[in-house]
């Protein structure tokens, strides 16, 4: 599966990506960019094998193009897997404050203003970021949770099973049973 980004070379983009649930937490991870003029010929920048996490950060490649991001799961069909990633645009964040600076002058506030704006969204990541070890934490506490509900039920079943078949057996040891002809007992497992 591919994810698809335009990107020129003044961009600064952040990649970031994490398998969440499914299988070894594993996945093949291939970044490249096609250029325009040689669509037939993408250049490969990241290629990873069965990593559960990773970071790439493009910055000042010298080149224009669409970058692809592909995961593939080839080597675990029979697991899904659920990814979390992130393509963070360094240039989008700080590009406002930048404007502004350049294009007339400005009070003091609206200096102050910015630089809040810039601070709330590197802590909003942050936060965002410092959040994926607990989604993935509670995604594996919940398997494991059904994985030992199941097995206990079959336990549970299994000993249930055990117990019956045992008194059954043990009602058969010592059952008598009358003969309907002769009236004579007869015990079972006996000629």
């Amino acid at each position: 599966m591919c994810f698809y980004e335009t990107y020129d070379n003044n961009k600064h983009l952040e990649f970031r990506y994490e398998v969440m649930e499914g299988g070894k937490l594993d996945i093949d991870v291939l970044v490249n960019i096609t250029d325009p003029d040689r669509p037939a010929k993408p250049k490969n920048l990241y290629n990873q094998t069965r990593k559960t996490f990773g970071l790439y950060e493009f910055q000042g490649l010298k080149l224009n193009g669409e970058l692809a991001f592909c995961f593939n799961n080839r080597f675990s069909t029979l697991s899904y897997k659920m990814i979390y990633f992130e393509l963070l645009d360094w240039e989008s964040l700080t590009q406002s404050a930048r404007d502004d600076k350049n294009t007339t002058a400005r009070t003091q506030m609206e200096v102050s203003l910015d630089n809040i704006k810039l601070s709330t969204a590197q802590i909003e990541l942050s936060q965002a970021r410092r959040a994926l070890p607990k989604r993935r934490d509670a995604l594996q506490a919940r398997q494991l949770g059904e994985s030992v509900t199941k097995w206990a039920i079959l336990h549970t079943g299994l000993l249930l099973f055990t117990g019956l078949g045992q008194v059954w057996a043990l009602r058969r040891l010592f059952t008598v049973t009358r003969d309907p002809k002769s009236g004579a007992s007869k015990i079972p497992g006996s000629l």
